[in-house]
């Protein structure tokens, strides 16, 4: 015989630790109020839960569709389930008539998570029954005549409850703040910016980086903030800071929440990590219900406490023609854990998240608007690159001619002999030292000419002459040594006959022997 998945009017999402507690609220739906048990899902319970011969996750997922109320019976064992979590998710994802019922002894408070602004009312009150009461039956659209009866179960009901109770003790004293509130030991250590590595069941990995922040005495959120460190498919989206957990921290050790998929915001789970105070890291795992596989999956989730500026941060300048780009390259090769980025890649990738507009586009605009784009460009990738580990070194102009700008409106105060200064100021927030490639012109001549016949690019700079380059290259040498000089950052020139290989030797032992500032 088929069995019947017709969804009940009521779904009791509850931890089976708590069937005694389970079992007199069902009672009391039941008899006190006169609702059919027919209409009650309940795991825990004989003939309310799942059929013989049915799939218990597919049940489940079947039910949690389309109840007329949700009762999340939240108790110290519910927030210690990750399955009960996942269902109290879905209800919130879902928009479903949810009414959280609170037993224990814990308050409102110490719940927190997605039901951070809803009322919870106490079953271990009169007034919280009553209130229960009144939610459920206008939920359901039902009339309850024989209010006597309701008042004798409600009665039995509380004294129950008083019994399954455990034992108060002694708390340890608390910390208070200024405000008076009682103080949790490991609250401040969940604050901060977190590397979170969220391991998924096919044995892919995101990474993240994190930032927690307190919201309120136990409660915290995160966002995901922009940094290299990134995965691709977080990368592309993190600077719109994505909201990815709501969470609390309930008197335990345990961080525990809901989840959202950055890039699918309907896209949710729970999640709980291990917090302690005596290393840098956040262990747990997440789970959520998935619509493809029609199961529950889940994996691990471990945090590790991100040192914001560990890093060390390299400008490549010179002509174009000297080489840089050959030189970060090699660099990259070279150094451990050494990342190259360029001008025209930074300023691009933020023209496409801003702006929808290549960097051909860009290009067009006029020189004044060119410049307002590079400052935006490298404030961005500034922020980026503070949130980020790692050795970075990226190749810049610090200058053009007059045949590549054209004659300008408002040239720059150190312009001379036409070459103007391109570098914006944001680019010093990222470089700590700059290296300047000092190519000899002859050869950087021939590179541009070369080029141009090839390719057809900088058919500009290839008709410069050889002392209009001279000229061009010791211009930009004095001025990022006067720069680098004003802002207290080494100064490193490369000279050689262009060959990369022994250019990028030399390079190598600055940039590893190099010892970086605070950010």
């Amino acid at each position: 015989m088929a069995t019947t998945k017709r969804t009940k009017r009521i779904f009791i999402s509850h931890a089976h630790a708590d069937k005694p507690l389970v079992d007199a609220l069902v009672d009391l739906i039941e008899t006190g109020m006169g609702i059919p048990s027919t209409n009650i899902f309940c795991t825990a319970l004989e003939g309310l839960g799942i059929p013989s011969g049915a799939s218990f996750i597919d049940y489940i997922k079947q039910q949690i569709r389309r109840p007329d109320v949700v009762l999340l019976l939240i108790t110290e064992n519910y927030l210690k389930r990750p399955f009960c979590l996942a269902e109290m998710g879905a209800a919130w994802a879902m928009s479903h008539r949810v009414i959280p019922l609170l037993s224990g002894r814990m308050s409102p408070g110490d719940v927190g998570g997605v039901l951070g602004a809803t009322q919870i009312l106490k079953v271990d009150q009169d007034s919280g029954l009553n209130q229960f009461f009144q939610e459920l039956t206008t939920a359901l659209r039902v009339s309850i005549s024989n209010v006597p009866r309701w008042e004798a179960k409600k009665q039995q009901f509380l004294a129950l409850v008083g019994s399954l109770q455990p034992k108060a003790t002694l708390p340890a004293p608390e910390k208070t703040t200024v405000s008076g509130e009682s103080e949790l030991p490991l609250a401040h250590h969940i604050e901060g910016i977190w590397r979170a590595e969220f391991h998924y069941t096919d044995g892919s990995e995101y990474r993240e980086i994190i930032e927690i922040r307190r919201e309120s005495r136990n409660e915290f959120t995160g966002r995901i903030v922009p940094s290299l460190d990134n995965c691709p498919h977080t990368a592309s989206i993190d600077h719109n800071r994505t909201k990815r957990i709501h969470a609390s921290l309930s008197g335990t050790d345990m961080l525990t929440g809901v989840w959202y998929q950055p890039a699918r915001p309907l896209t949710h789970g729970a999640f709980q990590l291990k917090v302690s105070q005596e290393d840098d890291s956040l262990l747990g795992g997440w789970l959520m219900f998935s619509d493809n596989k029609g199961i529950p999956v889940s994996d691990r989730w471990n945090w590790y406490r991100h040192v914001v500026g560990a890093n060390s941060r390299f400008g490549v300048y010179g002509v174009t023609g000297a080489g840089k780009t050959t030189l970060c390259e090699h660099l990259q090769q070279r150094v451990m854990n050494c990342r190259f980025f360029s001008e025209s890649g930074v300023i691009g990738d933020y023209m496409k998240r801003f702006h929808e507009e290549s960097l051909e586009e860009f290009k067009l605009r006029s020189e004044a608007g060119r410049m307002e784009g590079r400052q935006k460009a490298f404030r961005f990738h500034a922020e980026r690159i503070k949130n980020s580990c790692g050795v970075f070194v990226g190749d810049a102009h610090y200058s053009f001619p007059a045949e590549r700008l054209g004659s300008l409106v408002q040239p720059h105060p150190d312009s001379r002999n036409g070459i103007q200064p391109v570098m914006p100021d944001a680019a010093w927030e990222i470089y700590q030292a700059i290296i300047y490639l000092d190519t000899p012109a002859s050869i950087v001549k021939q590179r541009l000419q070369k080029q141009a016949q090839q390719t057809g690019r900088n058919e500009w700079a290839s008709k410069l002459g050889v002392h209009e380059i001279q000229d061009w290259i010791d211009y930009e040498k004095e001025m990022l040594s006067r720069q680098c000089a004003l802002r207290g950052k080494p100064f490193y020139v490369l000279s050689g006959d262009g060959a990369a290989a022994e250019i990028a030797s030399q390079a190598s032992v600055f940039v590893e022997q190099f010892k970086p500032t605070a950010y």
